[in-house]
């Protein structure tokens, strides 16, 4: 396929060709000592669009879309990005109530000007929605305890660090 101007296509497609690595036979090109650095970069695509879309004020969407990566990841028992999708479904509910940077919300805007780009005063339940979010952050890291959190890289890159460090 080629790459288009839209940031969602184009996601949406290296999101497709990852799934694709993913599902492949682990006979195949050494699947499984690639699937860490996979998995890191399809969350690390998920992360991309979702705050994008938030930058965008897009906030609805992009909670939409870190849910989906919540699921992807949960299927998979990567309860690292899990965490991550989690964490930035928290980000962007503040962001869209105006108490998070890197939205369109908060500053010294009034109620009305606020209203007209879909972002209000926060509510009771909205910030509830994200305590509960951060407290699923809390307790899906607390079961994932060890991993790294460095960003993967390929085994051949891996392999070549750790020659160069003997």
């Amino acid at each position: 396929g080629t790459l288009s101007d839209d940031l969602e296509v184009n996601a949406n497609y290296v999101t497709q060709l990852y799934l694709r690595c993913l599902k492949l036979p682990a006979s195949h090109l050494e699947t499984a000592a690639y699937r860490p650095y996979v998995t890191s970069q399809l969350a690390a695509v998920y992360v991309a669009l979702g705050d994008q879309l938030v930058r965008g004020g897009r906030f609805t969407k992009a909670q939409q879309h870190y849910q989906q990566g919540v699921v992807l990841f949960k299927s998979l028992q990567d309860a690292r990005h899990v965490a991550l999708l989690q964490l930035s479904q928290a980000r962007c509910m503040l962001a869209a109530v105006g108490g998070g940077s890197g939205g369109r919300g908060g500053g010294g805007r009034d109620r009305d000007e606020r209203a007209n780009n879909g972002v209000v005063s926060a509510t009771r339940p909205q910030l509830e929605r994200v305590a509960s979010l951060l407290r699923d952050v809390v307790s899906t890291l607390g079961g994932a305890r060890g991993g790294s959190h460095d960003q993967q890289q390929p085994p051949q890159q891996q392999q070549q660090q750790q020659q160069q460090q003997q």
